[in-house]
């Protein structure tokens, strides 16, 4: 019998990796600008059946798929980056109801270099933190992510004077306010809606100045 248990507990582990890793792939793909990659995961998600062990999450279980279903039938990466923002609520809830926080793999925190690259690293380390504290749930997680975003610099340089640089500043200054707004957040689904909207701004910006989709890792 305890093999038996331990097995299943194993099974229910492996589900749950490719669960997350699915869910983390969305998130990677809305950033880089690849829909159809959304779209492929939101659909595996939507007919990934569930382990026998999460039977009594039957209705976080529904919430995640209709998240999924938004995600799939995402027109364009914000809609995709709003079903994103559900699926998250979706697994912290599940994982908060059962006593379980999701582990992700440990990445150091950027240097605060100079260059506009080094500082989209840190900014994307950074998003990075406060999506796997929603996810989790993760406090120490969340107050990673919104430490640094608070002390991020994201000087845009030409970006600002090209024809995008309207959209840009006012982008930087969205990410800016958001920052303040992370330190002070506890509740689990205003961080959900801050982590939303921080995306669709990161996603607006990425359009203006990205001549296409960038290849995902």
């Amino acid at each position: 019998m305890l093999d038996a248990a331990m097995d299943a507990e194993t099974d229910l582990r492996e589900h749950m990796r490719e669960h997350l890793a699915a869910v983390v792939r969305v998130q990677e793909a809305i950033v880089r600008g690849q829909l159809d990659q959304v779209r492929r995961d939101g659909a595996w998600l939507i007919i990934h059946p569930e382990h026998v062990e999460l039977a009594d999450a039957a209705a976080d279980v529904e919430r995640l798929r209709a998240a999924a279903v938004v995600v799939a039938e995402a027109k364009d990466l914000p809609a995709a980056a709003a079903g994103l923002a559900a699926l998250g609520s979706a697994c912290a809830s599940c994982h908060d109801a059962r006593g379980a926080i999701a582990t992700f793999e440990w990445e150091p925190e950027p240097p605060d270099e100079a260059s506009l690259a080094a500082q989209m690293r840190r900014h994307q380390w950074a998003a990075a933190r406060l999506w796997q504290g929603v996810v989790g749930p993760s406090d120490e997680l969340w107050r990673q992510g919104s430490s640094a975003l608070s002390t991020l610099r994201l000087d845009v340089g030409s970006l600002a004077d090209g024809p995008s640089g309207p959209a840009v500043k006012a982008a930087v200054a969205r990410v800016r306010a958001l920052a303040t707004q992370a330190q002070n957040l506890r509740d689990p689904a205003a961080r959900t809606a801050l982590y939303g909207e921080l995306l669709t701004t990161c996603v607006g910006c990425h359009q203006e100045v990205r001549p296409g989709p960038r290849p995902m890792p």
